[in-house]
């Protein structure tokens, strides 16, 4: 049997010195029945990421580089990334991260090949933090199934996390200015891609994700990711049309408001208590006044 090339693994890096081989390894170990390439992307490494990538491709012919010529940050270097290939299929991967499954990418294509009008799947994940994998996220249980752009949109956070996703790379094309320029670009490519067709989760255990201290999200503290998140959800609502869906996003706002001024009047926080308060009485009327009230004598106590 022939082995067809429909697929590259787009794994992206930045100073991972300390990750990067395991990464590597994870993708070469991979059992399939076809071919695939693996291009990389460095963005402008200076701790000898560079170094070792360049070394590798020249002994790995399957294997190219995409090397920026000075820092571009991670989203221009994600997009130039996943710009560049032509298969039929894109796995994506970041370089603090690795896989655990060898079947992994046969076992996605599969499920996509199954499920011809799905954009892209996604599994579980072991979330491995401070050397431990303390837990697997986002850890759903039962069958395989589907998941719709509202699905995806109302939670918490992301839970398809990027490491697991196999996507079609034709729903990649002309990417909208509201996903390439929002901080939770993964959260809100998801979306783009659900819109056109729903993602498949796979409900497996096929990779680590590392949480340290120069992750994206890690660095931040609870109330800027708060910030993050709602900015997210007020982009996304405008994606949706019907009533019903709008509504499951405005209680998801809800809570994060509350959730988060609940956290500044609890830490007696003038500054955050000032913000979120602020961006209750001006967008958000319609929230329960008992919390705002307790905040405004707060801030008169402060006085």
């Amino acid at each position: 049997m022939n082995k067809l090339k429909l697929l590259t693994v787009c794994l992206i890096t930045y100073n991972h010195k300390n990750y990067i081989q395991k990464a590597i390894n994870s993708i070469l170990s991979q059992k399939t029945s076809f071919e695939y390439d693996i291009l990389i992307a460095d963005d402008y490494s200076t701790d000898g990421t560079r170094e070792f990538i360049t070394d590798h491709a020249k002994n790995c012919p399957k294997t190219d580089l995409l090397l920026q010529d000075k820092n571009v940050g991670p989203y221009r270097n994600f997009i130039d990334l996943i710009s560049k290939p032509k298969t039929q299929y894109i796995a994506y991967l970041e370089g603090d991260d690795y896989w655990l499954d060898c079947n992994k990418l046969q076992n996605q294509v599969d499920i996509l090949e199954k499920y011809p009008n799905s954009s892209f799947c996604f599994s579980d994940v072991a979330v491995n933090k401070k050397q431990s994998e303390s837990h697997i996220h986002p850890n759903l249980g039962g069958k395989t199934r589907k998941f719709s752009a509202i699905d995806l949109a109302d939670q918490t956070g992301s839970f398809a996390q990027t490491c697991t996703l196999l996507i079609r790379r034709k729903f990649l094309q002309n990417l909208p200015e509201w996903v390439l320029n929002s901080y939770t670009l993964d959260w809100c490519l998801q979306i783009f891609l659900a819109k056109q067709g729903p993602a498949v989760y796979i409900p497996q255990t096929t990779a680590v994700y590392r949480i340290h201290n120069q992750g994206l999200w890690s660095k931040l503290d609870p109330f800027e990711g708060w910030r993050k998140n709602l900015k997210f959800y007020e982009t996304v609502i405008d994606k949706f049309y019907n009533r019903s869906e709008r509504k499951r996003i405005k209680k998801r706002i809800s809570s994060l408001l509350y959730e988060a001024l609940e956290f500044a009047n609890v830490q007696a926080n003038k500054k955050e208590i000032r913000y979120w308060l602020s961006v209750k009485l001006k967008k958000y009327l319609f929230f329960p006044i008992q919390q705002s009230l307790h905040s405004v004598r707060l801030l008169a106590f402060f006085k």
